[in-house]
Order: structure tokens, then sequence, then C-alpha cells
């Protein structure tokens, strides 16, 4: 799992982003994998791996986004600058 990042101004998102493909690819039986996060405009480069902790945090997070869908009441949306360049922006403001 390689993923290239056009700055590292969001590299937590980017990172847990990286670790949901691993817990994807190892809920399909795939072990001891790593991803690696880079932002060649800034010679970076970061090995990501999913530990016992990142798999309780990510089926949380799917746990909670279940229940936001089934839900009567929708979050407010936060508004940020970030909100404008990302890929869900349409389900928020649309």
């Amino acid at each position: 799992m390689y993923e290239v990042k056009k700055s590292k101004k969001e590299k937590q998102m980017a990172i847990n982003q990286i670790k949901y493909y691993l817990y994807v690819l190892h809920k399909h039986g795939l072990k001891d994998i790593k991803g690696m996060l880079a932002v060649p405009a800034e010679h970076l480069t970061e090995e990501v791996f999913l530990t016992g902790e990142d798999i309780e945090t990510v089926e949380t997070n799917l746990e909670l986004i279940k229940e936001i869908l089934v839900g009567e009441n929708l979050p407010q949306s936060i508004d940020k600058p970030v909100c404008k360049s990302c890929a869900y922006y349409e389900f928020c403001y649309i």
C-alpha cells in the first residue's frame, strides 16, 4: 500500500486513510503488511503499520459512521477550509 500526497498538511488524515486500507486488507487475510506515505515535494516518506489499537479505532469509527447513517439527526457541517477540497464535500454541503 503506497499513498502519495501533495503536501504533509493533513499528514495524520493520510496516515489514517492508509491504516483503513491496511485494515481492509487485514480483514481479507493479509497479515503483517505495511503501507507507505510519500510526500515527494517535501522529501518525506513514512512507513505505516496497523496495530491492534488501530484495528479497534477503525472498528469504532466504522460503528460511528453506521450510527450517523441510520440516525435521524445529521451532524452539523464543520465548514473548515479543508472541506472545499474534500472528496466528501457533496455529502456535507449539497
